[in-house]
């Protein structure tokens, strides 16, 4: 079992690797969590999707815990915390990945801001890849073209 090399303070944003992505939530002392999570346990249901508080053992699934930290303007650790508190069993809205999710709730926490740079940086590649996919579908119609002129 991995263990957690350094404990989070109350306040702090952490993560886990979940492999395809990062799960995000506020660390609110006493090895608890306040995360958006789709369900009890390994469920992933946006319908169950709410603000929930669990044990730090429970969020991290035997990943290992990491503090995210920005260099930004934030709320205190207090602040952070009662923010988390208090949106206990909500959904902040309904869960939806490319605008709120679980990273954008824990920044929302932290920062005040819905954000989620995972949802950015995807985004900015699959636009990556449209630009590349067109501009390789002009550059072969245009050399069609002076081929056939």
């Amino acid at each position: 079992m991995n263990k957690i090399n350094i404990l989070p303070m109350p306040g702090d944003v952490i993560t886990v690797n979940r492999g395809l992505y990062k799960h995000y939530g506020i660390y609110v002392g006493n090895n608890m969590v306040v995360h958006f999570s789709g369900g009890q346990g390994g469920e992933l249901s946006s319908k169950r999707a709410c603000i929930r508080k669990t044990s730090l053992e429970e969020f991290r699934k035997n990943g290992e815990i990491l503090i995210e930290t920005r260099c930004c303007k934030s709320f205190s650790n207090e602040q952070t915390v009662q923010r988390a508190i208090d949106a206990i069993g909500s959904g902040k809205g309904k869960y939806a990945l490319p605008w709120n999710n679980c990273e954008h709730f824990a920044n929302w926490c932290r920062y005040g801001e819905k954000r989620s740079l995972q949802v950015e940086k995807f985004t900015g590649e699959i636009i990556s890849i449209g630009v590349l996919v067109i501009g390789t579908v002009l550059l072969n119609y245009y050399l069609y073209n002076i081929k056939e002129n």
